[in-house]
């Protein structure tokens, strides 16, 4: 709420403004709006405290002078109290790397919070963000973490696994402020590019546990990683009519369970070690002597792991679509998990009866959103408590068990849901969830880690002050010479134009010959939504992920000197079913002529494209607007003044090609493979195409 009296500012909060799902489309947390202040005199600001209503736990921030606050980049309230704790109201005038004012609610004093409530993190990828907030709270793993040995190399080359992990932990677990991940997705070999590409959570946790069970080897914590999370079963096949039986035993760290189908996670079990029969046409061959048997196959487990992982498998690729859809069924899964049920069915008989399979729900990683993208946090129980917390990005919340468990289970009109499920083993919880504290840290790491961060916060004053009005943007550039995209970051007054960023890429790319003009273009959704003049303020540019992608392309001779009639249209690829309309591949512009047909376009794109003319003519063409209306066209028809006149603005109507998404790969990079008349598409060029699928599918 915010109440204006000439030029003091007053910000009033009450505690129930932060109480709300974080679900609903309204985010209240940016309820509060601020007008900008009349130019007044600049004067020292004067910051005070009315007095808090303790009926309604009211606090009011009243700010004089409110222009005179921007000298200094970031300002704090006096402390007040909720709920019997400390809180204070801290905000940036000049915005948090936005371009408007930003404000956030902080404990004042982490230090008091209660064992188990730990900091924010600050993580770039969401999903990479729930899977090290479930690592940390296991802590016998975290401690292992810490006794792993560094070495000056690891220091100094950056790309040590291991150490990027500490320092993470160390500063989620002892620091105040949100932790950032870029040290650990630089040890993984990502680039800035790399760090936006969500990615399957069960193949980035298995690579990383790998990474860390290697670097325990001829240690003291040797054996950690298998000791926690290895789990076995045995595949097996008998024969139902003969004394022959053959078994193999394999490993897992994590266990995937079908949910279509299943009810709960004792239904994915029961489907788990379900028997199979072979028998009829596909009988077993036993060998000699007893040739072709009918047998039964299955699979049975001889242990399970302290720590349970479960991937539930809420993705499946859809043929016809030519796509991954979600699965967004109900699938129930219980807070205590008895895998010793009905006589341990699921176990062989050879497994270790002392041991009690009964374990306790400790997190459950959740996926918001559809098939091929959304938002991941975590629910999780840190100690040995009942109390949970909701873990996302940069917030933390407590939460009821009902909600935590019940909420996630999805079902009709859910696209909230459990993807990943993490339990822990009763008779080994007070060994896992024990206390790490500072004794638990490496000598050398825990003296390097307090001068460390004292100086790289002074680095970042240093760089923010140099910052200061500065804007940042995220370009691809699109080589005429190579195959390969280059992603760069460009730096410049918030005052530039795209003209001056065009300018600083010549500096910073490599051209097809020195007197190569190049165009700046927004793309979103695989369409061109705008080129942009070079006189356009950066400072409006949003380079988001999530809104497109900023590109800068060299402009080809045959576009630079249009006649007064000739348009340069925008072209995309596109299928169409019963959901609508789904766009593929890489938009380009062509410049289309003065009386030009259909039929004369068609010819330049197959030879742009290096279509087979077998495949070319089950291609349709299309007007296409905006808002998705198709129309189709004939080889006679092409009217380029349906197109905007325009070298640039916006992008409103296009000119569609149909075909089947299975042909993607002909047009990857379509001008940079006829550029370079390239007869091999690369591996990297099909994981483009087909990022959700596994190669040779």
């Amino acid at each position: 709420m915010v109440d204006e009296k000439d030029d003091d500012r007053y910000f009033e909060y009450d505690d129930d403004d932060y109480m709300y799902d974080d679900d609903q489309e309204v985010d209240k947390s940016h309820k509060m709006f601020v007008e900008c202040p009349h130019p007044n005199k600049v004067a020292p600001p004067a910051i005070t405290v009315e007095n808090q209503d303790p009926a309604s736990t009211k606090f009011i921030w009243k700010i004089d002078n409110f222009l005179s606050m921007m000298d200094k980049e970031k300002h704090y309230s006096d402390v007040f109290f909720v709920g019997n704790y400390p809180w204070r109201v801290f905000m940036y005038p000049l915005g948090n790397r936005t371009d408007h004012l930003s404000m956030y609610l902080e404990v004042a004093d982490w230090t008091t919070l209660q064992y188990g409530w730990s900091r924010s993190a600050q993580f770039t990828t969401c999903y990479l963000n729930s899977l090290l907030q479930t690592l940390y709270h296991i802590p016998y793993f975290r401690k292992a973490v810490y006794h792993m040995p560094t070495t000056e190399s690891d220091m100094a080359s950056g790309r040590s696994i291991p150490l990027a992990l500490q320092t993470l932990f160390y500063n989620l677990q002892y620091n105040e402020g949100s932790v950032g991940t870029k040290e650990l997705t630089e040890s993984f070999g990502w680039n800035a590019h790399d760090s936006f590409m969500q990615r399957d959570v069960q193949e980035l946790n298995r690579v990383l546990c790998e990474k860390l069970e290697d670097k325990m080897k001829g240690t003291l914590v040797e054996g950690t990683i298998q000791q926690l999370f290895e789990g076995h079963y045995m595949n097996y096949t008998e024969c139902i009519n003969v004394d022959y039986k053959s078994t193999r035993k394999e490993s897992f760290y994590d266990l995937q369970l079908d949910v279509k189908g299943c009810k709960d996670v004792y239904a994915s079990f029961d489907k788990y070690v379900e028997v199979e029969r072979l028998e009829g046409d596909n009988k077993y061959h036993a060998g000699q002597p007893h040739g072709l048997q009918d047998a039964k196959k299955g699979v049975l487990f001889t242990d399970f792991p302290p720590v349970l992982q479960l991937q539930l498998k809420r993705y499946e690729y859809d043929v016809m679509r030519d796509t991954m859809v979600k699965i967004n069924d109900r699938y129930e899964f219980p807070r205590q998990l008895d895998l010793d049920r009905e006589c341990r069915k699921y176990l062989s008989p050879d497994a270790d009866r002392s041991v009690r399979n009964l374990y306790t729900l400790h997190a459950v990683l959740v996926h918001s959103g559809g098939g091929n993208g959304g938002h991941y946090y975590a629910f999780i129980r840190p100690t040995l408590s009942e109390q949970w917390f909701k873990f996302n990005d940069e917030r933390v919340t407590k939460e009821d068990i009902n909600w935590a468990l019940e909420e996630q289970c999805g079902g009709e009109g859910r696209y909230s849901n459990a993807y990943m499920l993490v339990y822990i083993r009763e008779s080994d919880r007070d060994k896992i969830i024990c206390n790490a504290d500072v004794k638990d840290i490496a000598e050398p790491l825990r003296t390097r880690f307090p001068k460390e961060q004292v100086e790289k916060e002074d680095e970042e004053h240093k760089k923010k002050d140099e910052l200061q009005g500065l804007k940042t943007l995220k370009v691809s550039f699109h080589h005429a010479t190579k195959v390969n995209t280059d992603h760069l970051s460009i730096r410049l007054p918030k005052q530039s134009t795209v003209g001056d960023v065009i300018n600083e890429l010549k500096t910073k790319v490599e051209l097809s010959h020195p007197n190569a003009e190049l165009r700046f273009l927004e793309v979103f959704s695989q369409k061109i939504s705008k080129i942009l003049p070079p006189s356009e303020k950066i400072m409006h540019l949003n380079d988001q992920y999530w809104s497109g992608t900023l590109r800068a392309e060299e402009i080809l001779e045959e576009e630079e000197n249009l006649g007064p009639e000739d348009r340069l249209i925008s072209v995309c690829h596109f299928t169409k079913d019963a959901n609508g309309l789904k766009h593929f591949g890489e938009p380009f512009l062509l410049a289309v002529h003065e009386g030009e047909t259909l039929d004369a376009v068609k010819m330049r794109i197959q030879k742009k494209l290096q279509v087979p003319d077998e495949e070319f003519v089950k291609w349709k063409f299309a007007y296409l607007s905006w808002m998705g209306r198709v129309e189709y066209l004939q080889d006679s028809d092409i009217d380029p003044n349906r197109f905007p006149r325009s070298n640039f603005g916006a992008r409103e109507r296009y000119l569609g090609l149909e075909h089947p998404s299975s042909m993607r790969f002909l047009h990857i990079r379509f001008h940079k493979l006829l550029r370079n008349q390239l007869s091999v598409i690369t591996e990297s060029d099909l994981r483009q195409c087909f990022p959700h699928q596994t190669l040779g599918e």
